[in-house]
């Protein structure tokens, strides 16, 4: 059964509001379904929910824009991909959901968005004098013009960042047995060792209860405490003043509850390091005298565009077959009228020292991207 806007405004959109036109976001969902099937695009909206012990798995259908825009940007890259040879094992990747595939397939897209606009080969042959053949994951030109070899990388979370994330869930954990309509804000300068968290948490749930609003400063100049019972719970951008901007990460509970409703979001710093081990991997694989360009998918890197663009600038001189560097990653943005679309954002960080500089076209298009 053909699929309308009507069908999707109603049993996929709902209440959302999506920025592409309803046309746009037919034909996404006839292109997807016509390369993936109809499971694909049902399962993609089907989230777990948490089951009682003993019991089978439960799923949910998520209903809204993000998932309506989780397929527009399929047929948008599969619209990419279109009039290449040899696609079937990218293709069956992003099927299976893989990150890499993703990140390659959005790389594409950002240079080729329809198939008439540049010719891409992939996993092409680069020769080397002397030892094994190597493959780009893709190159790329107009014309007649000289190729343009393409390396993408897809970043995934650190031992560390897990670590984070965890010590995130455990300091938001304590207002789901607590009382009460406040909002409470935890900013970290540092991170806390297990001692100071564990006080820390005795602290917060010391407030269980408190009806006025309190501001303190954290132990040992740990960070901030901002306790708010005037503050719209639901409300958790955060207000701790006159903080300087830093990478980090955040986690941000509401609790509705007897008529009550409690927030707590909490701040930990976390830049992420890999950039120059990455840059260093991914240049090795690009010919040595044709033009490179690295794509890095830095949607699994937090604070990345802060972090990371600094380290590979001081570290570009020593990859002279590196034309250029792009980090970016697919982001969710409003429309003035509040309505949601996905968008590419990122930034190109172009190599002085290259022996090859890219072709203007590609950097006018890579320079375009949104700023992160």
């Amino acid at each position: 059964m053909p699929w309308t806007w009507k069908q999707i405004e109603q049993d996929w959109l709902l209440d959302g509001r999506v920025a592409p036109d309803p046309s746009i976001v037919v034909e996404a969902f006839e292109r997807v379904e016509a390369t993936f099937g109809r499971d694909w695009i049902e399962e993609s909206r089907t989230l777990p929910t948490v089951a009682p012990k003993g019991t089978p798995p439960q799923t949910t259908i998520d209903r809204g824009a993000y998932p309506v825009l989780t397929v527009v940007k399929m047929g948008a890259l599969l619209t990419s991909l279109e009039g290449i040879p040899d696609t079937d094992a990218l293709i069956g990747k992003l099927r299976r959901g893989e990150r890499a595939a993703t990140a390659e397939a959005t790389a594409i897209h950002l240079l080729r968005q329809h198939p008439a606009d540049s010719e891409v080969e992939l996993e092409p042959v680069v020769p080397v004098a002397g030892r094994p053949e190597k493959k780009v994951d893709f190159r790329v030109r107009r014309n007649s013009d000289p190729w343009t070899y393409v390396e993408v990388s897809a970043t995934d979370k650190t031992a560390t960042e897990r670590e984070a994330v965890q010590l995130l869930k455990q300091l938001a954990a304590p207002i789901h047995s607590m009382s009460g309509s406040f909002a409470l804000e935890l900013f970290f300068h540092n991170l806390p060792d297990e001692v100071e968290v564990e006080a820390i948490l005795r602290r917060v749930r010391d407030l269980d209860g408190r009806a006025q609003s309190l501001s303190e400063e954290l132990p040992e100049g740990l960070g901030i405490l901002l306790y708010d019972t005037d503050r719209h719970p639901v409300d958790v951008s955060p207000r701790i003043p006159n903080e300087p901007y830093r990478p980090g990460l955040g986690r941000a509970d509401i609790v509705h509850r007897d008529g009550e409703v409690r927030s707590i979001t909490v701040q930990v710093p976390y830049a992420d390091t890999r950039a120059a081990k990455k840059l260093g991997k991914e240049s090795l694989q690009l010919p040595k005298n044709d033009r490179g360009l690295v794509m890095i998918d830095v949607a699994g890197a937090p604070g990345s565009h802060h972090s990371w663009e600094p380290a590979i600038r001081d570290d570009l001189h020593d990859h002279t077959r590196v034309s250029a560097v792009c980090l970016f990653a697919w982001a969710s943005l409003p429309r003035d009228d509040l309505a949601e679309f996905f968008s590419v954002v990122g930034r190109l960080i172009v190599n002085p020292s290259a022996h090859r500089t890219l072709p203007s076209w590609i950097i006018e298009r890579l320079a375009a991207l949104r700023e992160p």
